[in-house]
C-alpha cells in the first residue's frame, strides 16, 4: 500500500498493512525532518545522513529519506498558490546586541537569535504589522494576492497531483490565528474586539475574501480528484 492508501484506509476505519506515524501539515513535529542544528546533533550521535533537514521558509532536502529511516510520513501540499503574488512587505536585517533585528517597512520589528533560520527559537515580536487602521490598510494593500489564475491554469497545475502516493492537504488558514500571530499579536488581537470591533470585522472579512477568491477554486478543482474540506484544511478522503 502507498501512504495515500494507508491514510484513506485509516480514516475510513478499514484494515491496512500498518499505521504509520503521521505528521499533520503545519504541525509535523519530528515526523517530517528537523532544523539544521538538530540534524547536526542527530548526525553526531549516530544517525546516518538520511536527509530531511529544514531551514525556515524552505523545503527539506530528501524528506523521503527521513520518512524511510524513522518510519514516519505526512501529506503533500499542492506546491502553488493560484494567484499572482502579493506585492509583499520589505524588511531589513542587522545584528545588534548579540541578536538579529528584523525591521519591516510596515513598522513591525522582531528580535531573534542569530541563525534562527536553521535553529528556530521563538522570536521576540516587539512590534506587530497591524497596530491601528492606518497600519492595517498598509498591510492589506501589500499582502493581498494579485489576480486569480484562470480555471484552466489551476487545472493544469493540479494535474501532476493525480499520481501522488501521499495524501494531499490544502491549508485554509486560521481566522483567529492569522490575526493573533501574523497581524496584531495576542494582546492586541484580544483587545481589538473591544477597542475597535469594526476593524476586527474588516480583517476577518479580508481573510474570508482570500479563502473564497483563491482557496475555494483550488479546493473545487482538487476535489475532483478528490479531497474534502475539514475545518481549516482540506485533506484527502478518497
Amino acid at each position: 500500500m502507498t501512504d495515500r492508501e494507508r491514510f484513506v484506509a485509516v480514516v475510513r476505519g478499514e484494515p491496512c498493512d500498518y499505521v504509520p506515524i503521521f505528521g499533520f501539515h503545519g504541525a509535523p513535529g519530528v515526523s517530517a525532518g528537523c532544523m539544521q542544528k538538530t540534524y547536526d546533533r542527530l548526525r553526531a550521535t549516530g544517525m546516518p545522513d538520511v536527509g530531511g533537514c529544514w531551514d525556515l521558509g524552505g523545503e527539506p532536502v530528501n524528506l523521503e529519506g527521513w520518512y524511510r529511516y524513522w518510519g514516519t510520513t505526512g501529506p503533500i501540499d499542492p506546491g502553488f498558490f493560484p494567484a499572482e503574488p502579493a506585492r509583499g512587505i520589505a524588511s531589513e536585517r542587522r545584528i545588534e546586541g548579540g541578536f538579529e533585528i528584523i525591521e519591516y517597512e510596515s513598522g513591525a520589528r522582531t528580535r531573534q537569535v542569530i541563525d534562527n533560520d536553521i535553529t528556530y527559537s521563538m522570536p521576540d515580536f516587539q512590534v506587530y504589522h497591524v497596530r491601528d487602521r492606518a497600519s492595517w490598510k498598509f498591510y492589506r494593500d501589500r499582502m493581498s494576492p494579485g489576480p486569480r489564475w484562470p480555471a484552466d491554469r489551476i487545472e493544469a497545475a493540479c494535474r501532476p497531483l493525480d499520481s501522488r502516493t501521499r495524501p494531499l492537504v490544502i491549508h485554509g488558514g486560521s481566522t483567529w490565528g492569522t490575526i493573533r500571530d501574523d497581524l496584531m499579536g495576542p494582546q492586541n488581537a484580544c483587545t481589538v474586539l473591544y477597542d475597535d470591533p469594526a476593524l476586527a470585522r474588516e480583517i476577518v472579512e479580508w481573510e474570508d475574501w482570500i479563502r473564497r477568491e483563491y482557496r475555494f477554486p483550488l479546493w473545487s478543482v482538487s476535489g475532483q480528484r478528490p479531497c474534502s474540506a475539514a475545518r481549516t484544511t482540506a485533506t484527502e478522503a478518497a
